[in-house]
């Protein structure tokens, strides 16, 4: 098993690497007010992916976080689950 997810990361990394390579082209970014910014592709694909990651961890940070808090609360206070009840019987006519 340990050998198949090295196969799988060599295999992506591989395949990523290959990405890269053929995206070397430069490219010009333009901003507003006339700013640009002259790249290769990879370099702001890159930066763009990123940012994107970035953006959507911060996302989840304050849900994250608010459950932390919870699960610390409910720690201290060493209440146990409520138990549920069984449902009951359907009715059979």
């Amino acid at each position: 098993m340990n050998t198949l997810r090295w196969l799988i990361r060599i295999f992506l990394f591989v395949l990523l690497l290959g990405f890269c390579l053929k995206n070397i082209t430069p490219v010009t970014v333009n901003f507003l007010f006339g700013l640009q910014w002259h790249a290769p592709l990879i370099i702001i694909l890159f930066l763009a992916v990123s940012g994107g990651a970035l953006l959507g961890l911060l996302a989840t940070t304050r849900v994250w976080w608010r459950l932390r808090r919870e699960l610390a609360r409910l720690r201290r206070s060493g209440s146990t689950t409520k138990e549920i009840p069984l449902p009951s019987e359907p009715h059979r006519d």
